[in-house]
């Protein structure tokens, strides 16, 4: 088989190849049909994936071997639809990138020690993307870093492992539990929303009912409004807690607020937005907030609570700034 730039047969088979890149590949295509055919199949199978990073492309040897085993297990995903034709530019720069992860075969999973570890998806989100939708039909909107990596097998045993943080609308399947796996954490649900902040090691329960276990063997079960922790130095689950919709900002981009003191209000501004706010609580302890904080930018949301509570915000720098005069007596 002739070598050719497979981001030019995606750009073809999305419709967006220019008159050159067309004649390219049906120049290509004449002595190599049945490698087009496949890399079609490929394609269809991959549109309902996110994106994919750290990807290098093997030769055409490693094409042909990969493809071969992958062609039965890819032919007939569970999939959603195909994304709207609006943004089909950068959905045809997601799908090649997975067609391309899968012909590397750089990715792995560990979950079940019988399964062969054959070739990988692994799925990662730019800021602001859609969920993507696992081939079972499952709904997972990754916060931005995080990464997912599943077999191409998944809707048969749906096992992934997570890096980073991510949140879950898991397709109810009770002769088919769905598992997740951390560093430090077991996950295992039927049918359920809730997230899991593998860095952290957190999970926490929207809906449902999940099943929580450390990788040496201890177990809590987790109901809708219920969190639990992983201490690493207690070196096990540390009890159930209430879940704090606020480690969801990430995805709801809301942060709300009870009668809290300012400076628990402050430390929270800093964690969802990732800024410095140098913040002297003397004299701030009749401060306390009530309210839903919902802005894009850290500088907006301040400016916002400065004129609710009476303080003085100034911008010290890019992403660093400066709360005074927090007297609301």
């Amino acid at each position: 088989m002739k070598d050719i730039d497979f981001t030019i047969v995606a750009k073809y088979l999305a419709g967006e190849a220019s008159e050159a890149e067309q004649h390219a590949v049906d120049t290509w295509r004449v002595s190599n049909e049945k490698e087009f055919r496949r890399l079609s199949e490929l394609w269809t199978a991959g549109g309902a994936r996110s994106a994919v990073t750290d990807v290098t492309f093997d030769k055409a040897a490693a094409w042909e071997k990969t493809v071969a085993r992958l062609d039965g297990e890819m032919r007939n995903p569970k999939s959603s639809s195909s994304p709207p034709r609006v943004r089909q530019l950068r959905y045809w720069t997601m799908r090649v990138a997975a067609v391309l992860l899968v012909i590397a075969g750089t990715a792995y999973l560990i979950w079940s020690p019988t399964t062969p570890l054959d070739a990988a998806l692994r799925v990662t989100a730019a800021p602001g993307e859609a969920p993507a939708v696992l081939p079972d039909g499952s709904r997972v909107t990754l916060r931005e870093g995080a990464a997912l990596q599943y077999r191409t097998d998944f809707a048969e045993e749906r096992s992934l492992v997570l890096e980073g943080t991510a949140f879950f609308e898991v397709a109810e399947d009770e002769s088919s539990p769905f598992r997740i796996r951390t560093d430090d954490l077991r996950v295992t649900v039927i049918g359920t929303t809730f997230y899991v902040d593998a860095e952290q090691s957190v999970v926490g329960v929207v809906s449902g009912v999940v099943r929580v276990e450390e990788l040496d063997g201890g177990t809590d079960t987790l109901r809708a409004g219920q969190m639990i922790r992983y201490g690493r130095d207690a070196n096990g689950l540390v009890g159930i807690e209430p879940l704090e919709q606020n480690d969801l900002f990430w995805k709801t981009g809301v942060l709300s607020f009870a009668d809290r003191p300012l400076g628990e209000v402050l430390t929270t501004l800093r964690e969802a937005y990732g800024v410095r706010i140098d913040f002297d609580a003397t004299g701030s302890e009749s401060c306390r907030y009530t309210g839903r904080l919902k802005e894009a930018s850290a500088d907006v949301v301040l400016d916002q609570l400065a004129i609710t509570l009476g303080l003085k915000v100034t911008e010290a720098g890019p992403g660093h700034f400066v709360v005074l005069d927090a007297d609301c007596d």
